[in-house]
């Protein structure tokens, strides 16, 4: 028997079509959104704003935003959710001119720098201000009738949400966005050019690089709404990936989205690790392991997907086809500042699973090695009885979970965190548990 699984609706996707569905003329109808915690806090705080968001019997998201310039209250919640902090800023920056608005972010938002943020509205004209306010943080912002400027130039490295938060933002006034420095995960700055020309049309973005800077050209366009269908979550198919590749077992995905940079980043690591083939059936795609390592060593930059970290630990320690001298993971930077320093976790994971872990090149770097001897062969076993810690962290309760498939004594302290993007992931989890069975 193939274990199979439904991904639920892409929350990157959701949040960037909420926005659009937000700033476009008409009511747009959103099939197969993600009702995760950050897509519903997204949701409340456009509603704050004025935006007719509604879900029907069917589960379909119903968006209508204002005609003209947006109300927001003086204080907005937006949770613990990176992309609404990052989308909505900039928003509100260009559709509430000269409204001062503050942003409450909670938990490990916070706590999470927002540098990029606060320099890139700075550089589009408006006013912001980021500061701990007792256990959150705030993020003060008023823009102007003439924000974003006509031409926006970044010479810094500038993380991809802020940027993609700008774009959107774009359309009642054209944008010129010119990047000296690539941003770090490019696979997400192109979603939101495809989703952008979804609402907006083709053409609504411009892309040039001419070997010295990147420049983005928004038109002069608002967009009108219509249905829209979001594709499947490809961040959390890498966790039923290592699944199949732990287990020995194949494991099918359906509403996998194969232009999502997380399914391409898919795609490098199969062919670097070998620890899974990629199979494309109709409608599914199926994860089947592999046994033999490609390699002596495998060398994985995490930077462009630092949400696969927490799992890639967990294949790196207990795959069959671990490479003998281990996985070294670099393009590590990124991780440090999600919802945990998912670093310190891959450390935690890859441990609680009895693998040796090294850090290497001045913390640059991260080797888990695979313990030698311990044949898996799809056989769990209850040798280990460890509750791993996952820092509200909803990637690495994930992971955890993905560990004890082979190791069932091992649980994450705080299961339910994993409702931030997936809900219903500990079902799912059980269903290619059933599978693959003692």
């Amino acid at each position: 028997m193939v274990a199979g699984v439904r991904l639920p609706g892409c929350k990157s996707s959701s949040q960037r079509a909420l926005v659009l569905a937000a700033l476009a003329r008409g009511e747009s109808r959103l099939i197969g959104a993600s009702r995760c915690a950050d897509t519903r806090e997204l949701a409340a705080a456009l509603r704050a704003c004025g935006v007719e968001v509604a879900e029907s019997p069917e589960g379909e998201l119903h968006v209508c935003g204002p005609d003209g310039p947006w109300r927001p209250p003086e204080l907005l919640e937006v949770g613990e959710g990176g992309s609404t902090l990052r989308f909505l800023a900039p928003v509100l920056a260009a559709r509430a001119p000269g409204r001062r608005v503050r942003l409450l972010a909670r938990g490990s938002l916070a706590r999470r720098p927002q540098d990029d943020l606060v320099s890139l509205l700075r550089a589009a004209g408006a006013e912001a201000h980021w500061e701990r306010v007792g256990d959150g943080a705030c993020l003060e912002v008023c823009g102007g009738a003439d924000v974003p400027r006509s031409e926006v130039e970044l010479r810094a490295r500038t993380s991809s949400q802020p940027l993609s938060g700008l774009l959107m933002a774009a359309g009642e006034r054209p944008l010129r966005l010119v990047l000296t420095q690539p941003p770090p995960s490019w696979g997400y700055l192109e979603l939101t050019l495809r989703w952008l020309e979804r609402f907006r049309g083709a053409g609504a973005v411009g892309v040039a690089w001419d070997g010295a800077a990147l420049t983005l050209e928004v038109a002069r366009r608002r967009g009108r709404g219509g249905a829209c269908a979001v594709p499947g979550d490809a961040s959390a198919a890498v966790f039923f990936a290592t699944a199949a590749a732990v287990t020995g077992r194949e494991v099918a995905v359906s509403g996998y989205d194969p232009e999502h940079p997380d399914a391409r980043f898919l795609l490098a690591c199969a062919e670097r690790f070998g620890a899974w083939e990629v199979a494309d059936t109709v409608g599914e795609v199926r994860f089947r392991p592999r046994t033999t390592p490609r390699a002596d060593e495998v060398v994985l930059d995490l930077d462009s997907a630092p949400d696969a970290g927490p799992a890639l630990a967990v294949l790196a320690a207990l795959a069959p086809a671990s490479p003998s001298r281990g996985v070294l993971f670099r393009g590590l930077g990124r991780l440090r500042a999600k919802e945990s320093d998912r670093v310190a976790a891959m450390r935690r994971l890859a441990e609680a699973c009895g693998a040796a872990v090294a850090v290497e090149d001045e913390g640059a770097a991260l080797r888990i090695v695979a313990a030698r001897g311990r044949a898996r062969e799809g056989r769990a076993t209850a040798e280990v009885s460890r509750v791993v810690a996952a820092d509200g962290d909803h990637r690495v309760a994930m992971a955890v979970g993905v560990a004890s498939l082979v190791l069932p004594g091992l649980r994450p302290d705080d299961p339910e965190c994993v409702r931030k993007s997936f809900p219903d992931f500990w079902e799912a989890l059980e269903g290619v548990r059933k599978e693959v069975g003692p």
